[in-house]
């Protein structure tokens, strides 16, 4: 029998008796100011994961966590009862490329190409920017987007860069056209 007063996890239920050591979720996070376990809290699988310029420091968004401050947030965009994809949302950046690492395709290494392009010019652009990478239902797929800050400094910086590096889609090619940036 519970006591009225004690608390559970909101992810596995577990009881909280101790309310000092008791995590409760981010705000900007599905679970928002829910109680959380210390396992669930540290443990929940990332919808997100976000680097910030050239730091390596991965910054996570999960179902109870959000390692950015609440800059970003992300929703589930169902395709179908089954299907979907995390979206990633924010106030102070805006999205400049988003695609998808589809494993073992020819396409994982053009995206590795225009990652590593896009970031060294960014950083010579001085461009604040922020790189995430996002889960979907396909194991074999990873969403990634590159993001400016909402400043002009960083994002007309960004945008032209990346209108430098485009070319027009092979429209016979639907797998190559979203990624004619990178060739």
């Amino acid at each position: 029998m519970t006591d009225e007063n004690d608390i559970q996890c909101v992810l596995c239920e577990e009881e909280l008796p101790d309310r000092d050591r008791t995590y409760f979720a981010e705000p900007e996070t599905e679970y928002e100011g829910k109680p959380v376990c210390e396992v669930c809290y540290y443990e929940a699988d990332p919808a997100a994961t976000l680097y910030f310029g050239d730091d390596e420091t991965p910054y996570v968004i999960s179902s109870v966590r959000n390692d950015t401050d609440a800059q970003f947030w992300v929703s589930w965009h169902s395709t179908d009862p089954w299907r979907g994809y995390y979206e990633l949302h924010s106030s102070d950046y805006s999205c400049v490329l988003s695609d998808a690492i589809l494993a073992w395709h020819e396409s994982e290494a053009m995206l590795k190409e225009l990652n590593d392009r896009l970031m060294a010019e960014f950083e010579e652009a001085d461009v604040s920017h922020v790189r995430a990478f996002l889960r979907t239902s396909n194991v074999f797929s990873t969403g990634l987007d590159f993001w400016a800050k909402n400043d002009p400094l960083s994002l007309l910086p960004a945008c032209a860069i990346l209108a430098m590096r485009s070319t027009p889609p092979d429209t016979r090619d639907r797998c190559r056209s979203s990624l004619s940036i990178a060739t």
